[in-house]
């Protein structure tokens, strides 16, 4: 913690390499922020899931590393995701498995797998077999889809994967556990990494990551037809252009139904004995004349000294 360019009140890992927020979270009065992760280097590796909890959303403390790869050829990643409690109350960590093959020029087939995790969070199992594969309808997919988000409206459950090439693919869970999951359709052609997709102030707000700056649009979700119909576009984090320094969102609601979105922030070099952190929370709303406004959360005020 001596490394002066270290921040001071943005989320970083203890040690290591940091992206991706993955599984964020407020359950039973803390909040999760689970993060991709490679513990041994500061440079891209291997991904972890990384762990913490705050009261506060400003103070957190770091938890045993959540999931971990098993290195076995099957799987060499556990890629990005999200958290969510099925409705017999278990936790269920989403995540790709990535079995990127070693072999130069050859190229993996990911699956979306879940972990069932503890009532506090902590300790995680791994499900043997994947929650989805391509195969049926989704097996013209591209092999690197990814960064599965789950999300709920008039008590039914759909889950987003994120691709390129194809549209944004939506499956429903069909089951109370939410293992068992049907192809619904293409919500949209805007299709990218990292897809958020939730309801504020009585409209949708879907958040993309196109291997640049985050982009966002402001709509309807047609459920009857399985489609998302945006009213407005645009972008969403005004880092420099091309550097896509704010990057791959997660969003939970907090307790008094705020929505809270967290970014990664990158572009440190390697040699510090750490990399990357997580950007200020955000509070996201669509104001009265419908503009998306996305302020740091209130509770950042209380970090404010007085002027000397």
């Amino acid at each position: 913690m001596t490394d002066p360019a270290r921040p001071c009140y943005h989320f970083t890992a203890p040690a290591g390499w940091l992206n991706d927020p993955n599984g964020t979270i407020y359950h039973d009065g803390w909040y999760h922020l689970f993060y991709q992760h490679h513990p041994f280097s500061d440079d891209w590796g291997p991904m972890h899931w990384g762990h913490a909890r705050s009261r506060d959303l400003l103070r957190w403390e770091h938890l045993p590393i959540a999931l971990t790869p098993a290195m076995d050829g099957t799987e060499n990643g556990i890629w990005s995701g999200c958290v969510a409690i099925n409705k017999l109350e278990q936790p269920l960590a989403f995540y790709t498995r990535s079995n990127l093959p070693s072999a130069e020029g050859a190229e993996g087939d990911f699956t979306q797998d879940a972990a069932i995790g503890s009532g506090d969070l902590i300790h995680w199992e791994k499900l043997t077999e994947p929650v989805l594969k391509r195969e049926g309808a989704s097996a013209a997919f591209r092999p690197d889809w990814r960064d599965p988000f789950v999300f709920h409206t008039q008590d039914r459950t759909f889950m987003l994967v994120g691709m390129t090439g194809v549209g944004l693919p939506l499956y429903e869970a069909l089951d109370d556990a939410f293992l068992q999951w049907e192809f619904r359709g293409i919500i949209s052609e805007i299709d990218a990494e990292c897809p958020n997709f939730f309801e504020i102030d009585g409209r949708w707000l879907y958040l993309w990551s196109p291997f640049n700056n985050v982009q966002a649009a402001l709509g309807e979700f047609d459920l009857a037809n399985y489609r998302f119909e945006p009213h407005w576009q645009g972008r969403y984090d005004w880092s420099e252009f091309g550097h896509s320094d704010y990057y791959a969102t997660n969003h939970l609601y907090a307790p008094d139904g705020r929505s809270i979105l967290f970014g990664w922030i990158r572009g440190w070099a390697p040699g510090h004995g750490w990399n990357g952190c997580m950007g200020i929370p955000r509070a996201v709303r669509v104001d009265g004349q419908g503009v998306l406004r996305t302020p740091p959360i209130a509770e950042m005020t209380s970090l404010r000294s007085a002027l000397m």
